[in-house]
Protein backbone atom coordinates (compact mmCIF):
# COMPACT_ATOMS: atom_id res chain seq x y z
CA UNK A 1 0.00 0.00 0.00
CA UNK A 2 1.20 3.47 -0.89
CA UNK A 3 -0.21 6.30 1.23
CA UNK A 4 0.42 9.97 0.49
CA UNK A 5 -0.18 12.97 2.72
CA UNK A 6 -0.97 16.06 0.68
CA UNK A 7 -1.41 19.70 1.46
CA UNK A 8 -3.86 19.98 -1.43
CA UNK A 9 -5.04 17.09 -3.64
CA UNK A 10 -3.72 13.90 -5.29
CA UNK A 11 -4.76 12.72 -8.71
CA UNK A 12 -2.53 10.36 -10.71
CA UNK A 13 -0.15 7.43 -10.22
CA UNK A 14 2.34 6.33 -12.92
CA UNK A 15 4.54 3.23 -13.30
CA UNK A 16 7.20 2.86 -16.04
CA UNK A 17 5.84 6.01 -17.69
CA UNK A 18 2.29 4.65 -17.94
CA UNK A 19 -0.74 5.89 -16.06
CA UNK A 20 -2.23 3.17 -13.83
CA UNK A 21 -4.44 4.75 -11.12
CA UNK A 22 -6.24 7.94 -10.17
CA UNK A 23 -7.90 9.11 -6.96
CA UNK A 24 -9.03 12.25 -5.14
CA UNK A 25 -7.39 13.18 -1.88
CA UNK A 26 -9.36 14.22 1.20
CA UNK A 27 -8.86 15.09 4.88
CA UNK A 28 -11.64 12.86 6.23
CA UNK A 29 -12.05 9.55 4.43
CA UNK A 30 -15.27 7.58 4.29
CA UNK A 31 -15.78 4.32 6.14
CA UNK A 32 -18.39 1.67 5.43
CA UNK A 33 -21.99 2.65 4.69
CA UNK A 34 -24.43 1.09 7.21
CA UNK A 35 -28.09 0.23 6.61
CA UNK A 36 -30.62 2.75 7.93
CA UNK A 37 -33.62 0.41 7.74
CA UNK A 38 -35.71 0.09 10.88
CA UNK A 39 -33.39 2.53 12.68
CA UNK A 40 -34.75 5.16 15.11
CA UNK A 41 -33.94 8.87 14.54
CA UNK A 42 -31.16 8.96 17.14
CA UNK A 43 -29.71 5.73 15.82
CA UNK A 44 -29.73 7.17 12.28
CA UNK A 45 -27.71 10.18 13.50
CA UNK A 46 -25.22 7.88 15.18
CA UNK A 47 -24.95 5.64 12.11
CA UNK A 48 -24.47 8.68 9.87
CA UNK A 49 -21.70 9.94 12.13
CA UNK A 50 -19.94 6.56 11.79
CA UNK A 51 -19.86 6.83 7.99
CA UNK A 52 -16.62 8.80 8.33
CA UNK A 53 -13.31 7.17 9.20
CA UNK A 54 -12.43 9.45 12.14
CA UNK A 55 -9.32 7.45 13.04
CA UNK A 56 -7.64 8.47 9.78
CA UNK A 57 -8.63 12.15 10.01
CA UNK A 58 -5.83 14.52 8.92
CA UNK A 59 -5.43 18.26 8.49
CA UNK A 60 -3.62 17.42 5.28
CA UNK A 61 -5.36 15.70 2.40
CA UNK A 62 -4.31 12.11 1.89
CA UNK A 63 -5.02 9.18 -0.35
CA UNK A 64 -3.97 5.55 -0.51
CA UNK A 65 -3.26 3.15 -3.38
CA UNK A 66 -3.67 -0.51 -2.52
CA UNK A 67 -2.35 -3.78 -3.96
CA UNK A 68 0.55 -2.27 -5.87
CA UNK A 69 3.33 -4.40 -7.27
CA UNK A 70 6.90 -3.65 -6.25
CA UNK A 71 8.56 -1.04 -8.40
CA UNK A 72 9.27 2.64 -8.93
CA UNK A 73 6.21 4.89 -9.13
CA UNK A 74 5.68 8.53 -9.98
CA UNK A 75 2.96 10.33 -8.06
CA UNK A 76 1.57 13.45 -9.76
CA UNK A 77 -0.61 16.04 -8.03
CA UNK A 78 -3.02 18.30 -9.85
CA UNK A 79 -5.20 21.04 -8.44
CA UNK A 80 -8.70 21.05 -9.93
CA UNK A 81 -10.71 24.27 -10.37
CA UNK A 82 -7.92 26.72 -9.48
CA UNK A 83 -8.65 30.27 -8.39
CA UNK A 84 -7.24 31.70 -11.59
CA UNK A 85 -7.83 30.00 -14.92
CA UNK A 86 -9.89 27.03 -16.01
CA UNK A 87 -7.20 24.38 -16.49
CA UNK A 88 -6.02 22.19 -13.67
CA UNK A 89 -2.58 22.96 -12.26
CA UNK A 90 0.34 20.56 -11.92
CA UNK A 91 1.51 21.39 -8.41
CA UNK A 92 3.52 18.45 -7.10
CA UNK A 93 5.18 15.13 -7.76
CA UNK A 94 7.29 12.51 -6.05
CA UNK A 95 9.25 9.49 -7.24
CA UNK A 96 8.94 6.57 -4.83
CA UNK A 97 10.42 3.07 -4.83
CA UNK A 98 7.74 0.75 -3.41
CA UNK A 99 8.97 -2.49 -1.85
CA UNK A 100 6.59 -2.59 1.14
CA UNK A 101 3.78 -0.51 2.64
CA UNK A 102 5.05 3.03 2.17
CA UNK A 103 3.96 6.48 3.36
CA UNK A 104 5.19 9.66 1.67
CA UNK A 105 4.56 13.40 2.04
CA UNK A 106 4.44 15.72 -0.95
CA UNK A 107 4.76 19.47 -0.63
CA UNK A 108 2.85 21.27 -3.37
CA UNK A 109 4.14 24.30 -5.21
CA UNK A 110 2.87 26.68 -7.93
CA UNK A 111 2.85 25.42 -11.50
CA UNK A 112 5.58 26.75 -13.74
CA UNK A 113 5.86 26.60 -17.54
CA UNK A 114 8.58 26.11 -20.14
CA UNK A 115 7.90 27.27 -23.70
CA UNK A 116 10.02 25.36 -26.21
CA UNK A 117 10.22 26.17 -29.94
CA UNK A 118 12.09 24.02 -32.47
CA UNK A 119 13.01 25.32 -35.96
CA UNK A 120 14.91 23.83 -38.89
CA UNK A 121 17.53 25.58 -41.04
CA UNK A 122 14.75 27.17 -43.09
CA UNK A 123 13.20 28.71 -39.96
CA UNK A 124 10.23 26.40 -40.28
CA UNK A 125 8.70 24.89 -37.16
CA UNK A 126 9.47 21.19 -36.61
CA UNK A 127 6.48 19.05 -35.70
CA UNK A 128 6.44 16.00 -33.42
CA UNK A 129 9.55 16.78 -31.42
CA UNK A 130 9.07 14.92 -28.13
CA UNK A 131 9.97 17.49 -25.42
CA UNK A 132 10.56 16.03 -21.96
CA UNK A 133 11.46 17.35 -18.51
CA UNK A 134 13.23 14.74 -16.41
CA UNK A 135 14.08 14.57 -12.72
CA UNK A 136 16.33 11.78 -11.42
CA UNK A 137 16.11 10.16 -14.90
CA UNK A 138 12.32 10.00 -14.66
CA UNK A 139 10.07 11.85 -17.07
CA UNK A 140 8.07 14.34 -15.01
CA UNK A 141 6.28 16.02 -17.92
CA UNK A 142 6.33 15.64 -21.67
CA UNK A 143 4.52 16.67 -24.83
CA UNK A 144 5.11 16.93 -28.60
CA UNK A 145 5.56 20.09 -30.63
CA UNK A 146 2.70 21.34 -32.80
CA UNK A 147 3.00 21.92 -36.58
CA UNK A 148 4.52 25.34 -35.87
CA UNK A 149 7.23 23.75 -33.70
CA UNK A 150 5.92 25.04 -30.34
CA UNK A 151 5.06 23.23 -27.12
CA UNK A 152 4.35 24.24 -23.54
CA UNK A 153 5.53 21.97 -20.72
CA UNK A 154 4.06 22.50 -17.24
CA UNK A 155 5.77 21.29 -14.04
CA UNK A 156 5.80 22.39 -10.40
CA UNK A 157 8.15 25.29 -9.65
CA UNK A 158 11.11 24.65 -7.34
CA UNK A 159 13.89 26.70 -5.80
CA UNK A 160 16.21 23.69 -5.57
CA UNK A 161 15.20 21.10 -8.16
CA UNK A 162 17.12 21.02 -11.43
CA UNK A 163 15.27 19.47 -14.35
CA UNK A 164 16.81 18.05 -17.48
CA UNK A 165 15.30 19.41 -20.70
CA UNK A 166 15.48 16.60 -23.26
CA UNK A 167 14.31 16.76 -26.90
CA UNK A 168 13.73 13.52 -28.81
CA UNK A 169 13.06 13.58 -32.58
CA UNK A 170 12.55 10.42 -34.61
CA UNK A 171 14.56 8.43 -32.09
CA UNK A 172 17.46 10.93 -31.81
CA UNK A 173 18.32 13.10 -28.81
CA UNK A 174 18.64 16.44 -30.59
CA UNK A 175 19.12 18.64 -27.50
CA UNK A 176 19.50 18.31 -23.74
CA UNK A 177 20.40 20.78 -21.01
CA UNK A 178 19.71 21.34 -17.31
CA UNK A 179 17.07 23.95 -16.49
CA UNK A 180 15.56 25.44 -13.33
CA UNK A 181 11.96 26.57 -12.98
CA UNK A 182 11.88 28.90 -10.00
CA UNK A 183 8.72 30.52 -8.67
CA UNK A 184 8.92 33.35 -11.18
CA UNK A 185 8.11 30.78 -13.90
CA UNK A 186 4.56 30.54 -12.54
CA UNK A 187 4.01 33.97 -14.17
CA UNK A 188 6.85 34.29 -16.70
CA UNK A 189 7.48 31.03 -18.66
CA UNK A 190 10.98 29.80 -19.36
CA UNK A 191 11.57 30.18 -23.11
CA UNK A 192 13.89 28.00 -25.16
CA UNK A 193 14.47 28.06 -28.93
CA UNK A 194 16.25 25.10 -30.51
CA UNK A 195 17.60 25.17 -34.07
CA UNK A 196 18.36 21.91 -35.90
CA UNK A 197 19.15 20.84 -39.45
CA UNK A 198 16.88 18.42 -41.26
CA UNK A 199 17.22 16.90 -44.73
CA UNK A 200 15.05 15.04 -47.23
CA UNK A 201 16.14 11.72 -48.71
CA UNK A 202 14.62 10.41 -51.94
CA UNK A 203 15.30 6.83 -52.95
CA UNK A 204 14.41 5.25 -56.28
CA UNK A 205 14.15 1.48 -56.25
CA UNK A 206 14.69 -0.31 -59.55
CA UNK A 207 14.75 -3.97 -60.49
CA UNK A 208 17.72 -5.73 -62.08
CA UNK A 209 16.54 -4.59 -65.51
CA UNK A 210 16.74 -0.94 -64.45
CA UNK A 211 12.94 -0.64 -64.62
CA UNK A 212 10.36 0.62 -62.13
CA UNK A 213 9.19 -2.08 -59.74
CA UNK A 214 5.51 -2.83 -60.34
CA UNK A 215 4.61 -4.10 -56.87
CA UNK A 216 4.42 -2.23 -53.56
CA UNK A 217 7.48 -2.03 -51.30
CA UNK A 218 7.85 -0.67 -47.78
CA UNK A 219 11.34 0.76 -47.34
CA UNK A 220 12.21 1.79 -43.79
CA UNK A 221 15.15 3.57 -42.16
CA UNK A 222 16.71 3.15 -38.74
CA UNK A 223 20.02 4.13 -37.17
CA UNK A 224 22.39 2.83 -34.51
CA UNK A 225 22.83 6.44 -33.43
CA UNK A 226 19.22 6.64 -32.21
CA UNK A 227 18.65 6.85 -28.47
CA UNK A 228 15.33 5.03 -28.92
CA UNK A 229 15.41 2.88 -32.03
CA UNK A 230 12.43 3.30 -34.33
CA UNK A 231 11.67 2.47 -37.97
CA UNK A 232 10.99 5.44 -40.24
CA UNK A 233 8.76 4.48 -43.22
CA UNK A 234 9.20 6.00 -46.66
CA UNK A 235 6.32 7.62 -48.51
CA UNK A 236 5.74 6.44 -52.08
CA UNK A 237 5.77 9.35 -54.54
CA UNK A 238 5.68 7.92 -58.08
CA UNK A 239 7.69 5.89 -60.61
CA UNK A 240 9.55 3.96 -57.93
CA UNK A 241 10.52 7.03 -55.87
CA UNK A 242 10.17 6.99 -52.07
CA UNK A 243 10.50 10.08 -49.90
CA UNK A 244 11.89 10.30 -46.35
CA UNK A 245 11.19 13.83 -45.09
CA UNK A 246 12.93 15.85 -42.40
CA UNK A 247 15.65 13.39 -41.41
CA UNK A 248 18.09 14.25 -38.66
CA UNK A 249 21.74 14.07 -39.88
CA UNK A 250 23.10 10.59 -39.16
CA UNK A 251 24.10 7.30 -40.76
CA UNK A 252 20.95 5.33 -41.50
CA UNK A 253 20.36 1.70 -42.34
CA UNK A 254 17.86 1.12 -45.16
CA UNK A 255 15.82 -2.07 -45.05
CA UNK A 256 13.64 -3.17 -47.96
CA UNK A 257 12.02 -6.59 -47.80
CA UNK A 258 9.67 -8.40 -50.16
CA UNK A 259 8.90 -12.08 -49.61
CA UNK A 260 12.31 -13.75 -49.21
CA UNK A 261 14.26 -10.91 -50.84
CA UNK A 262 16.07 -8.30 -48.75
CA UNK A 263 17.97 -5.11 -49.53
CA UNK A 264 20.32 -3.71 -46.84
CA UNK A 265 22.11 -0.44 -47.41
CA UNK A 266 23.86 2.11 -45.16
CA UNK A 267 23.16 5.71 -46.16
CA UNK A 268 24.83 8.82 -44.74
CA UNK A 269 22.35 11.72 -44.55
CA UNK A 270 24.27 14.98 -44.27
CA UNK A 271 22.33 16.91 -46.90
CA UNK A 272 19.23 16.49 -49.06
CA UNK A 273 19.94 13.89 -51.73
CA UNK A 274 18.49 11.53 -54.30
CA UNK A 275 19.87 8.03 -54.79
CA UNK A 276 18.96 5.04 -56.95
CA UNK A 277 19.25 1.48 -55.66
CA UNK A 278 18.71 -1.90 -57.29
CA UNK A 279 16.36 -4.28 -55.51
CA UNK A 280 17.68 -7.67 -56.59
CA UNK A 281 14.51 -9.77 -56.51
CA UNK A 282 14.42 -12.30 -59.35
CA UNK A 283 12.14 -15.28 -59.93
CA UNK A 284 12.85 -18.48 -61.82
CA UNK A 285 10.60 -18.92 -64.85
CA UNK A 286 10.64 -22.23 -66.73
CA UNK A 287 9.09 -22.27 -70.20
CA UNK A 288 8.45 -25.52 -72.07
CA UNK A 289 7.74 -25.11 -75.79
CA UNK A 290 5.27 -27.52 -77.40
CA UNK A 291 4.22 -27.98 -80.99
CA UNK A 292 0.61 -27.77 -82.17
CA UNK A 293 -0.10 -31.29 -80.87
CA UNK A 294 1.39 -30.72 -77.40
CA UNK A 295 4.67 -32.52 -78.08
CA UNK A 296 8.06 -31.14 -77.04
CA UNK A 297 9.52 -28.74 -79.58
CA UNK A 298 13.28 -28.18 -79.81
CA UNK A 299 15.40 -25.56 -81.58
CA UNK A 300 13.24 -22.64 -80.45
CA UNK A 301 14.27 -19.21 -79.26
CA UNK A 302 12.38 -17.42 -76.46
CA UNK A 303 12.35 -13.61 -76.18
CA UNK A 304 10.95 -11.85 -73.09
CA UNK A 305 10.26 -8.13 -73.49
CA UNK A 306 9.21 -5.53 -70.92
CA UNK A 307 9.09 -1.76 -71.33
CA UNK A 308 11.56 -1.77 -74.20
CA UNK A 309 14.05 -4.12 -72.53
CA UNK A 310 14.37 -7.75 -73.58
CA UNK A 311 16.25 -10.96 -72.95
CA UNK A 312 16.73 -13.83 -75.43
CA UNK A 313 17.50 -17.51 -74.83
CA UNK A 314 17.50 -20.76 -76.79
CA UNK A 315 15.78 -23.82 -75.38
CA UNK A 316 17.73 -26.85 -74.25
CA UNK A 317 17.60 -30.38 -75.66
CA UNK A 318 14.30 -31.03 -73.88
CA UNK A 319 12.59 -27.91 -75.22
CA UNK A 320 12.87 -26.09 -71.88
CA UNK A 321 14.10 -22.52 -71.38
CA UNK A 322 14.86 -21.18 -67.90
CA UNK A 323 14.98 -17.44 -67.04
CA UNK A 324 15.76 -15.57 -63.83
CA UNK A 325 13.86 -12.29 -64.10
CA UNK A 326 12.32 -9.64 -61.83
CA UNK A 327 8.58 -9.45 -61.25
CA UNK A 328 6.48 -7.76 -63.90
CA UNK A 329 4.32 -8.26 -66.98
CA UNK A 330 6.29 -9.57 -69.96
CA UNK A 331 5.56 -10.22 -73.61
CA UNK A 332 6.77 -13.72 -74.44
CA UNK A 333 7.58 -14.42 -78.08
CA UNK A 334 8.70 -17.83 -79.43
CA UNK A 335 10.68 -18.21 -82.65
CA UNK A 336 11.53 -21.22 -84.81
CA UNK A 337 13.81 -20.63 -87.80
CA UNK A 338 13.28 -16.86 -87.29
CA UNK A 339 9.52 -17.31 -87.61
CA UNK A 340 7.10 -16.39 -84.83
CA UNK A 341 5.32 -19.54 -83.69
CA UNK A 342 3.85 -18.26 -80.43
CA UNK A 343 3.19 -15.09 -78.46
CA UNK A 344 1.47 -14.19 -75.18
CA UNK A 345 1.66 -12.09 -72.00
CA UNK A 346 2.92 -13.54 -68.72
CA UNK A 347 2.64 -11.92 -65.30
CA UNK A 348 5.54 -12.90 -63.03
CA UNK A 349 4.97 -12.53 -59.29
CA UNK A 350 6.69 -15.73 -58.16
CA UNK A 351 8.57 -18.75 -59.52
CA UNK A 352 6.49 -20.11 -62.40
CA UNK A 353 6.43 -22.90 -64.97
CA UNK A 354 4.67 -22.60 -68.33
CA UNK A 355 3.86 -25.18 -71.02
CA UNK A 356 2.95 -23.23 -74.14
CA UNK A 357 1.51 -24.77 -77.29
CA UNK A 358 2.68 -23.06 -80.50
CA UNK A 359 1.32 -23.17 -84.05
CA UNK A 360 4.35 -25.17 -85.22
CA UNK A 361 3.11 -28.35 -86.90
CA UNK A 362 5.12 -31.55 -86.39
CA UNK A 363 6.46 -33.27 -89.52
CA UNK A 364 5.38 -36.85 -88.81
CA UNK A 365 1.63 -36.31 -89.63
CA UNK A 366 2.55 -34.87 -93.03
CA UNK A 367 4.82 -37.87 -93.76
CA UNK A 368 2.15 -40.37 -92.69
CA UNK A 369 -0.55 -38.56 -94.69
CA UNK A 370 1.64 -38.41 -97.81
CA UNK A 371 2.67 -42.07 -97.58
CA UNK A 372 -0.90 -43.20 -96.80
CA UNK A 373 -2.41 -41.30 -99.73
CA UNK A 374 0.32 -42.47 -102.13
CA UNK A 375 0.09 -46.09 -100.98
CA UNK A 376 -3.72 -46.07 -101.05
CA UNK A 377 -3.77 -44.54 -104.55
CA UNK A 378 -1.32 -47.09 -105.97
CA UNK A 379 -3.10 -49.99 -104.26
CA UNK A 380 -6.48 -48.74 -105.46
CA UNK A 381 -5.26 -48.56 -109.08
CA UNK A 382 -3.97 -52.11 -108.86
CA UNK A 383 -7.20 -53.48 -107.38
CA UNK A 384 -9.27 -51.52 -109.93
CA UNK A 385 -7.27 -53.10 -112.77
CA UNK A 386 -7.83 -56.50 -111.17
CA UNK A 387 -11.47 -55.62 -110.55
CA UNK A 388 -11.02 -56.74 -106.93
CA UNK A 389 -13.64 -54.47 -105.34
CA UNK A 390 -13.49 -56.15 -101.92
CA UNK A 391 -9.76 -55.54 -101.59
CA UNK A 392 -10.27 -51.99 -102.88
CA UNK A 393 -12.72 -51.29 -100.07
CA UNK A 394 -10.36 -52.80 -97.51
CA UNK A 395 -7.42 -50.71 -98.69
CA UNK A 396 -9.57 -47.58 -98.55
CA UNK A 397 -10.60 -48.51 -95.00
CA UNK A 398 -6.98 -48.98 -94.00
CA UNK A 399 -6.06 -45.58 -95.49
CA UNK A 400 -8.89 -43.81 -93.70
CA UNK A 401 -7.99 -45.49 -90.42
CA UNK A 402 -4.36 -44.37 -90.78
CA UNK A 403 -5.47 -40.82 -91.55
CA UNK A 404 -7.79 -40.80 -88.50
CA UNK A 405 -4.81 -41.53 -86.28
CA UNK A 406 -2.83 -38.46 -87.36
CA UNK A 407 -5.67 -36.04 -88.19
CA UNK A 408 -7.76 -34.37 -85.45
CA UNK A 409 -10.34 -36.80 -84.14
CA UNK A 410 -12.71 -33.89 -83.66
CA UNK A 411 -12.45 -30.11 -83.93
CA UNK A 412 -14.38 -27.24 -82.32
CA UNK A 413 -13.94 -23.68 -83.56
CA UNK A 414 -15.28 -20.43 -82.10
CA UNK A 415 -14.54 -16.84 -83.10
CA UNK A 416 -15.62 -13.23 -82.67
CA UNK A 417 -14.94 -10.14 -84.71
CA UNK A 418 -14.97 -7.47 -82.00
CA UNK A 419 -12.41 -8.00 -80.66
CA UNK A 420 -10.87 -10.43 -83.11
CA UNK A 421 -10.57 -13.74 -81.29
CA UNK A 422 -10.39 -17.26 -82.69
CA UNK A 423 -10.27 -20.35 -80.51
CA UNK A 424 -9.78 -23.86 -81.90
CA UNK A 425 -9.97 -27.07 -79.91
CA UNK A 426 -8.50 -30.22 -81.50
CA UNK A 427 -8.60 -33.75 -80.16
CA UNK A 428 -5.69 -35.94 -81.30
CA UNK A 429 -5.18 -39.65 -80.83
CA UNK A 430 -1.40 -39.45 -81.30
CA UNK A 431 -0.51 -38.09 -78.89
CA UNK A 432 -3.72 -38.35 -76.86
CA UNK A 433 -4.07 -34.61 -76.22
CA UNK A 434 -6.89 -32.12 -76.27
CA UNK A 435 -5.37 -28.87 -77.54
CA UNK A 436 -6.96 -25.45 -77.05
CA UNK A 437 -5.38 -22.77 -79.23
CA UNK A 438 -6.23 -19.07 -79.21
CA UNK A 439 -5.33 -16.45 -81.79
CA UNK A 440 -5.80 -12.68 -81.31
CA UNK A 441 -3.82 -9.65 -82.53
CA UNK A 442 -1.60 -10.00 -79.41
CA UNK A 443 -1.84 -13.72 -78.61
CA UNK A 444 -0.70 -16.78 -80.55
CA UNK A 445 -0.64 -19.54 -77.99
CA UNK A 446 -2.42 -22.57 -76.69
CA UNK A 447 -2.47 -25.10 -73.90
CA UNK A 448 -2.88 -28.81 -73.37
CA UNK A 449 -6.46 -28.77 -72.07
CA UNK A 450 -6.53 -32.52 -71.51
CA UNK A 451 -4.01 -32.06 -68.66
CA UNK A 452 -6.87 -30.71 -66.54
CA UNK A 453 -9.30 -33.49 -67.52
CA UNK A 454 -9.85 -36.66 -65.48
CA UNK A 455 -7.45 -39.55 -66.02
CA UNK A 456 -10.37 -41.63 -67.29
CA UNK A 457 -10.54 -39.37 -70.36
CA UNK A 458 -6.95 -40.19 -71.31
CA UNK A 459 -7.59 -43.88 -70.75
CA UNK A 460 -10.57 -43.80 -73.14
CA UNK A 461 -8.51 -42.05 -75.84
CA UNK A 462 -5.82 -44.68 -75.45
CA UNK A 463 -8.46 -47.39 -75.80
CA UNK A 464 -9.67 -45.84 -79.06
CA UNK A 465 -6.10 -45.87 -80.40
CA UNK A 466 -5.73 -49.55 -79.50
CA UNK A 467 -9.05 -50.41 -81.20
CA UNK A 468 -8.03 -48.59 -84.39
CA UNK A 469 -4.65 -50.33 -84.51
CA UNK A 470 -6.37 -53.67 -83.96
CA UNK A 471 -8.78 -53.02 -86.83
CA UNK A 472 -5.85 -52.01 -89.04
CA UNK A 473 -4.11 -55.29 -88.26
CA UNK A 474 -7.22 -57.39 -88.92
CA UNK A 475 -7.86 -55.57 -92.20
CA UNK A 476 -4.25 -56.06 -93.30
CA UNK A 477 -4.36 -59.73 -92.28
CA UNK A 478 -7.54 -60.36 -94.26
CA UNK A 479 -6.01 -58.54 -97.21
CA UNK A 480 -3.14 -61.04 -97.33
CA UNK A 481 -5.43 -64.11 -97.39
Amino acid sequence: MLQSLLFRSLRFLYHDGEFILTDIGGRLPFGSFPSFEDAKPLEKIKLGFNIFDWKNFSFRKKVGFKNLESGTYLVKIYKENPTFGNDRKYIGFKIVDVKEDTKISIFCRPQGAAHVSVFDQHEKGVEDVYVRLLYDDTIIADDATSPNGFVEIDVPCSLTNTYELNLLYKGFIIHEEPVKLKYIRSNIPLKKTIDIKLYDLQIKLEDTWGLTIDYSLNPVLTSNEMDEQIWIPGEYVSDGWYLFENLYPATYHLDVQHKSFLLDEDIIVDNSKEITLVFDAAYVVEITTLDSRGMLLKDTTIVLEREGENIEKKCDEEGVTVFSIPAGVYTLTMYHDNEIIGKRKINIISDRSYEIVTNKEPIFPQIIITITIAFSAIAALLFIRKKDHVSLLKICSIGLALLSIVLPWWMLTSSSSSPTVETIQNMYLIPGNLIKFTTTPSVIAGEVASASLPELFSDIIMLFSVIIFYRLFTCYDSLNR
